[in-house]
């Protein structure tokens, strides 16, 4: 090494400005190399380039590595901050099942409470704060609730006109809006109820049923042991007990939105006492024709009833 680059070593030139002059100096100065053996002086050639190749490469990783930082760093905090935000957004939002018309459903609750939905039936409840504090809902319709017991988070039903509290029970709620009175059957457990329009509350025991008048907001109680009438929509039935056939007959519209008409000879006014399937017309109609002695036939949505 020849004094001018030991002093330039000295004051702190960088080693990439030295490499550089060397290199030059290799191939453009004259040296004396007669003492030099050609295959030493190769190899150092060699040796040179390679140490500048490394440098290079670790140079560009280093530098490269430094603008993906740039970029990625704040792609992630925007990311992060996005995530954040639609999840709080998310928790803030409320969840919407509903039936549609001739259509039941079945869903499981986060707290474990399954709710079997009636058609026309409407839940909502909000994921992010169900089951803090207490487990809130808003409900519409009619539901066969099998509420999970959880002594310290009472769950809470807002339906029309009416609040139901309750900690662990099973019970059947027809809340619907186009109704006069509002209904709740207790099977299991205890619930308490409130009308929203005059603070009055009642605690039911098992097989007891509240009504509420939404006109007056008063709600009465009364002992009920008909389980299997008041829970027969689960199982897709219909259960009636000496009703005359035109009210039968009403409660079939309702439910195969079947326009009835009769003839002469045919009497609506009998009662009528059994279970109707209410997912199949065929085997409703062939059970009514039996127990009336009538012929009913069917033409798209009218039925005509016929001695």
């Amino acid at each position: 090494m020849d004094n001018s680059i030991k002093e330039k070593l000295k004051i702190g030139v960088s080693e990439d400005t030295i490499s550089a002059e060397m290199e030059k100096r290799w191939f453009e100065e004259d040296i004396d190399e007669s003492k030099v053996p050609l295959e030493r002086v190769d190899n150092l050639y060699k040796k040179i380039q390679r140490e500048l190749a490394r440098h290079k490469r670790t140079t560009n990783w280093m530098r490269w590595a430094g603008i993906a930082a740039a970029i990625i760093l704040p792609l992630c905090v925007y990311f992060t901050i996005s995530n954040y935000s639609e999840i709080r957004e998310q928790s803030g939002q409320e969840l919407l099942i509903s039936t549609a018309n001739g259509e039941q459903s079945s869903i499981t609750l986060p707290d474990g409470t399954s709710v079997k939905l009636n058609e026309m039936s409407k839940l909502k409840y909000s994921p992010g704060k169900f089951g803090t504090k207490k487990r809130e809902i808003s409900f519409e319709g009619e539901g066969y609730f099998q509420v999970a017991a959880k002594d310290d988070c009472p769950f809470i039903i807002d339906a029309d006109k009416m609040t139901v509290t309750v900690l662990g029970t099973i019970f059947n709620l027809r809340a619907r809006m186009e109704d006069s009175i509002n209904k709740l059957y207790l099977i299991e457990g205890s619930v308490q109820l409130l009308s929203t329009q005059t603070g009055e509350t009642v605690t039911l025991n098992p097989l007891e049923e509240a009504t509420l008048d939404k006109k007056t907001g008063k709600m009465s109680v009364v002992r009920n042991e008909s389980y299997e009438k008041e829970t027969s929509w689960t199982r897709k039935e219909l259960v009636v007990k000496g009703i005359s056939l035109k009210e039968v007959l009403n409660l079939l519209n309702k439910t195969y939105g079947l326009e009835f008409s009769t003839t002469k000879g045919v009497d609506t006014d009998e009662l009528f006492t059994g279970t109707l399937p209410t997912d199949d017309i065929l085997a409703c109609t062939e059970i009514l024709e039996y127990a009336y002695g009538v012929k009913i036939k069917i033409s798209g949505s009218k039925a005509l009833i016929s001695k």
